[in-house]
């Protein structure tokens, strides 16, 4: 049996992932002031990124290429058999409820990463990143691992199920907001 390779694999480090029901915000990050990070609320996108390593080195990367080639193995043992259906279990991530972490003694705690914990699921780390000239600020998935206990201190939670409540916005300003970033990428 031939298969045929992930469109994914083609597609630009920066391009956006669409999320398995459609559009490309994966979820939203409530705002955050605990442990003086004073995050805002901000949609998370999830880009096609990149992965490297070098032998003897560290992995590292960003974005669905970076966790499929770093943690293939431990999705493949969770049924997730190619990139093209990694994009729904990190759509499952970001259900209401979720808890969110953030650890200050992380070599990277400076770049204000929080982590988002399903105990069943894993931890994935996301990047708040401001200044985007498209999608201004928001939120970046860097990476996913199956580490299943929380690292340090809670700050929040997840407080909007996307999936679910994208469907009632149809037609509303943020359905165009993401129609225009869409078409601008």
């Amino acid at each position: 049996m031939v298969t045929t390779p992930s469109p994914i694999f083609k597609m630009k480090p920066a391009a956006l992932v669409e999320h398995p029901t459609g559009g490309i915000v994966f979820g939203v990050i409530p705002p955050i002031s605990a442990m003086s990070l004073n995050l805002a609320e901000g949609r998370v996108y999830v880009k096609v990124g990149q992965h490297h390593q070098g032998k003897g080195v560290r992995a590292s990367g960003h974005g669905l290429l970076h966790i499929w080639h770093g943690k293939k193995a431990f999705l493949r043992k969770r049924g997730i058999k190619s990139p093209d259906q990694l994009a729904a279990f990190i759509a499952s991530l970001m259900a209401r409820g979720t808890e969110i972490y953030h650890d200050a003694s992380h070599p990277l705690a400076a770049k204000k990463r929080i982590t988002l914990l399903r105990t069943v699921d894993g931890t994935l780390a996301l990047e708040p990143r401001e200044g985007d000239r498209v999608l201004g600020f928001h939120y970046s998935v860097v990476t996913w691992t199956p580490q299943p206990t929380p690292r340090e201190t809670k700050v929040g939670e997840i407080m909007i199920d996307w999936a679910k409540e994208k469907a009632t916005l149809v037609g509303s300003p943020s359905d165009v907001n993401e129609a225009v970033v869409a078409a601008i990428l």
